[in-house]
């Protein structure tokens, strides 16, 4: 068949012409319009039949060819998630879909395809983007490639240049032939995108929201106290809003004086009244004031009072029964006594004749071991001297002491300890240590994320509140404030009790 023969098919009011609006190109050959009649093709050839503006005006043309150009630059892409951009900006951006597809004219030539082309597919309806998940954007459209029936191998389908087959789930595409019924098809659904109206106070385009409420916003007090699950305003500095009522959800600011030590290549550490906060590993919390900001509780050790010195008891060692002998110059004694696991060998080989004469006989032998012998009704007692330590004495001397003496241990020495004020440690949102904070001591107010409470019984001057966890449930392991009287809290209403809108 000849190039003319298939002109004259697809359109029966085609004639010869000088210069016609079109030009083909036949395996890479611009064919001359003089010889459509003559030169014929196979459908292994590689037909391209391109659309011309001729015999416009420059300028005509100029716009007609820039037209061109931009169309033949727009690719085709299926429903898939976009790609970041290389754009420098301020935190993470949303990945965005982008895909984009020709924009035909009206009054353009519906394409029809002969042979084997690369064609970049028009839109049949307006693209639609949604988010599928908060961190998820799809982009779908629907497009027609040409009329007539088409070989087209998914292998061979591209994004940019990307085939398609490669872009896995991120990615799909249907074909649909002629006379299809697309309907259940979303794509071909005509979604019409409304642009935004109004400017806002910076002069940008759309509408600010805003918020509105019946109930007073804030707590407008010069001082407030706080103590246990109350807070009060004192005689003369106000009072609390008239149409604040239990169940109303507030935010509160109580600032309390917390001190920051460097941690070195670990963590800082932050001491101060923490047993408020309870805080335990994995905790979100939240700063406002000295290193205010959104964090993660690493680590916490509570409060410990200080332990005063004290002196210790002496541990002793009594006799069950008297001596058995008191003359050791003919066959001596030998034995041990032991305070915890430390020996102390003692030998006894002079004559005595009492209690008395074997008590100083003893000591004259122990040397300088940490105990010394007395007597005790009619019975040996050694008693622990120099520092105590709190361990048992015990002997290996039943001669003296008999078969089961009686040992009471003491308390040991204590220097005492110094007060261990409560502490945490802190990570980032991202897991990364809090070692940047700054040193010294500041106010702020630390709680659950939020700072929530919800007011479970009010008066003019006086109410009860509970603290909410980061989730919004009460947290029923909440001491309570401690006693602070403070001219800078801050009482508002959390945004959960307030009703948004546009403001226009």
């Amino acid at each position: 068949m000849t190039l003319e023969q298939w002109l004259i098919d697809q359109s029966p009011s085609y004639e010869r012409m000088e210069s016609p609006p079109i030009s083909i190109i036949l395996n890479d050959e611009v064919i001359e319009a003089k010889r459509w009649h003559k030169v014929v093709f196979k459908p292994s050839d590689q037909v391209e039949i391109y659309r011309e503006p001729k015999g416009t005006d420059p300028f005509s043309i100029t716009y007609a060819l820039f037209k061109g150009a931009q169309a033949v630059m727009k690719a085709m892409m299926p429903k898939m998630p976009g790609m970041p951009t290389t754009s420098t900006a301020q935190g993470n951006p949303l990945t965005e879909a982008s895909a984009k597809g020709n924009k035909v004219k009206l009054g353009d030539t519906i394409r029809q395809i002969a042979g084997h082309q690369k064609v970049y597919p028009s839109y049949l309806a307006e693209p639609r983007t949604w988010f599928v998940s908060p961190r998820e954007q799809w982009i779908e459209m629907l497009l027609y490639v040409s009329a007539g029936y088409l070989e087209i191998p998914i292998n061979k389908i591209k994004v940019g240049e990307t085939p398609l087959i490669s872009l896995g789930a991120d990615a799909s595409v249907t074909i649909y032939p002629p006379g299809a019924n697309v309907l259940g098809d979303t794509a071909s659904m005509l979604w019409f995108n409304v642009g935004e109206v109004g400017a806002s106070s910076s002069g940008a385009a759309g509408l600010e929201l805003t918020v509105s409420s019946n109930i007073t916003p804030s707590a407008t007090a010069s001082a407030y106290q706080f103590n246990g699950e109350t807070i009060s305003i004192p005689a003369g500095a106000g009072a609390f809003p008239t149409d604040w009522a239990s169940g109303l959800v507030i935010r509160v600011l109580a600032y309390y004086e917390y001190t920051v030590i460097d941690g070195g290549a670990g963590r800082d550490i932050v001491q101060g009244p923490l047993e408020m906060l309870t805080p335990e590993e994995g905790m979100p919390i939240e700063v406002v004031g000295a290193n205010g900001g959104l964090y993660v509780v690493n680590s916490y050790t509570p409060f410990a009072p200080a332990v005063p010195p004290t002196a210790g008891t002496a541990s002793t060692l009594r006799g069950s029964g008297a001596p058995a002998r008191y003359d050791f110059d003919v066959t001596p004694l030998s034995f041990t006594v032991s305070r915890g696991a430390t020996t102390y060998p003692v030998t006894l080989d002079t004559a005595t004749t009492d209690l008395a004469g074997l008590v100083s006989a003893f000591n004259n032998a122990k040397g300088a071991a940490p105990f010394i012998a007395s007597a005790s009704s009619g019975r040996l007692l050694i008693t622990e001297t120099s520092v105590f330590n709190g361990l048992p004495l015990t002997t290996s001397a039943s001669t003296l002491f008999g078969t089961s003496p009686v040992s009471s241990t003491g308390t040991a020495e204590s220097s005492g300890t110094p007060e261990r004020p409560a502490q945490m440690t802190l990570n980032y949102e991202g897991g990364t240590p809090a070692n940047g904070l700054a040193l010294g001591t500041g106010l702020a107010s630390i709680g659950p994320r939020g700072l929530r409470y919800r007011i479970t019984a009010f008066g003019p001057a006086i109410m009860e509140v509970e603290r909410l966890t980061s989730k919004g449930s009460a947290d029923e392991n909440w001491p309570g404030f401690k006693l602070l009287e403070s001219v800078s809290g801050v009482i508002n209403l959390d945004p959960s009790n307030l009703e948004g809108g546009y403001r226009g």
